[in-house]
């Protein structure tokens, strides 16, 4: 007797064996009944994670079958390297429905595929929820209850043969189209020109990273916009009001755009306000240091702009207070630092010298113009007396003195300085300990400890952090050490002559 086509059934593509059993008892029997009862609860929620492999194979078929049953438009993924690692991906994942916005998920993942898989378990949970509360995005109760007979399939006890197929009596209804309210720009291929092009410029010149802000607009739609900001040179550029991207990727690059042209029209800028200066001053220059000299030798040598800190330690130790505050911080490949006074020092609270987004060369250069705003503000405040003299650079009228009694003769050099002062004090040689630091290449910290001959009587200095190479950071503790020294000498009557004094 031929049955319809809603009986048929199809036959498996491979012959299946089946023993010889003598009843239908015996048929059921040779079945594992646990995995019938995993089988027969697989459309519970409860039982999903069960009824999928453990390596997340089958969220997307499975999801993209309900929205196609539910008549809601495919879902839009978005998968992006993270720039925190390598093997970190990272997704967004939306679909059109009523209550339903994006969906986002990071973490360690060893391939994009793995991403696209838990974004679409992460969306069936959602549905699932939607689904209960009543706010999906359905058609009405009639062609939806049919849609669900039609594409759903009931579980059904295994029976040895491949279960039943969706039937093709049925069609299926085409979904609703979603209106798009402004036309889309660029093309569904997302070029990346224009971001890696703004991070080398902004990395090659020290500034800041861009910060770019995109968003669904409208909300839960497929499109979107943004904004972009460059601290220091761009404040909240915007994409203008009646464009919109199919995706982040395009938005972000249509703002990095916008942002590139910005940043070079400001190094421009610079670059011309700096070669101004730099004619301005070689033509200023020798006849405003001509009328400025006390000398009649000559006018006296600038200030080298690499002296400052251990001016201002060297400052703060006479005047017995603690050493400053130095905070640094990384904008690209240059540094930047902020430098705080200690609290026993009569300054207004909160003050802070330097600026954390002005970049310089390395850490040490930062830390200079740090301490040279610190100095400078000491000097306005009648705290210090300014300098004249470079550091390392004799008055040609104190030269041709002669050393006379107590005076002591000096080289120039904070190392070979300090062991002369010592002694003639009566010192052994200062002992300078560096060490290294384990977290930061090329960084290292300096102690120093001067001991007094036959008595054992020991000066021990507080610890320099933060120094760029052993070299330096020797040479920064013994221009602390000497500055200590000296007032020492000058207490007993005593004086320098010459060097770095």
């Amino acid at each position: 007797m031929a049955s319809s086509s809603h009986d048929q059934i199809l036959e498996p593509t491979a012959p299946t064996i089946l023993p010889a059993l003598s009843s239908i008892d015996d048929y059921l029997a040779s079945f594992d009944q646990d995995a019938v009862t995993a089988h027969a609860q697989a459309g519970s929620p409860q039982s999903r994670e069960r009824a999928l492999s453990p390596s997340g194979a089958g969220y997307v078929a499975e999801l993209h079958a309900r929205l196609q049953a539910l008549t809601i438009a495919m879902p839009t993924y978005e998968i992006e390297d993270d720039p925190k690692g390598n093997q970190r991906f990272r997704g967004t994942i939306f679909i059109d429905a009523i209550g339903m916005g994006e969906i986002e998920v990071e973490g360690v993942y060893p391939s994009k595929r793995k991403v696209k898989e838990e974004l679409a378990r992460e969306a069936l949970q959602a549905l699932e929820q939607a689904e209960k509360d009543g706010t999906l995005n359905k058609l009405p109760e009639s062609t939806t209850s049919n849609t669900r007979s039609s594409t759903i399939a009931e579980p059904t006890p295994l029976t040895g043969i491949l279960p039943p197929t969706i039937r093709p009596s049925v069609p299926l209804p085409k979904p609703a189209p979603v209106p798009v309210p402004v036309p889309v720009a660029l093309s569904t291929t997302a070029t990346t020109q224009n971001v890696p092009a703004l991070m080398i410029l902004l990395q090659k010149y020290g500034f800041q990273y861009a910060i770019f802000n995109v968003v669904a607009d409208p909300p839960s739609s497929s499109l979107f916009a943004g904004s972009v900001t460059v601290p220091g040179i761009l404040e909240g550029a915007t994409t203008p009001p009646g464009k919109k991207f199919p995706s982040k990727k395009h938005a972000k690059e249509y703002l990095a755009g916008i942002a590139l042209e910005k940043v070079k029209d400001f190094v421009k800028k610079k670059e011309a306000e700096e070669e101004e200066s730099r004619k301005r001053k070689a033509t200023e220059g020798p006849s405003e240091a001509s009328t400025s000299g006390t000398s009649s030798d000559g006018p006296s040598p600038p200030v080298n702009d690499n002296v400052y800190t251990g001016l201002l330690n060297a400052f703060l130790i006479n005047e017995k207070h603690p050493l400053p505050s130095y905070h640094e911080y990384q904008l690209g490949l240059q540094f930047s630092c902020e430098l705080t006074l200690p609290p026993s020092y009569p300054c207004p609270p909160g003050t802070v010298f330097g600026d954390k987004t002005v970049p310089h060369r390395g850490k040490k250069q930062a830390r200079n113009m740090a301490a040279k705003a610190a100095w400078e503000w000491l000097v306005a405040q009648g705290h210090a007396q300014p300098i004249t003299v470079g550091v390392g650079v004799v008055p040609k009228k104190k030269a041709k003195g002669a050393v006379l009694g107590g005076d002591v003769q000096l080289t120039g050099n904070f190392v070979v300085d300090a062991g002369i002062v010592a002694r003639h004090l009566g010192y052994l040689d200062p002992k300078y300990e560096v060490i290294t630091d384990e977290h930061a290449i090329g960084m290292c910290d300096v102690t120093a400890v001067v001991e007094r001959q036959g008595t054992g009587e020991k000066l021990q200095f507080p610890t320099l952090r933060n120094q760029v190479g052993k070299k330096k950071a020797r040479a920064a503790m013994a221009e602390i050490v000497l500055a200590n020294l000296v007032r020492m000498l000058e207490e007993k009557g005593g004086k320098v002559i010459g060097g770095s004094a």
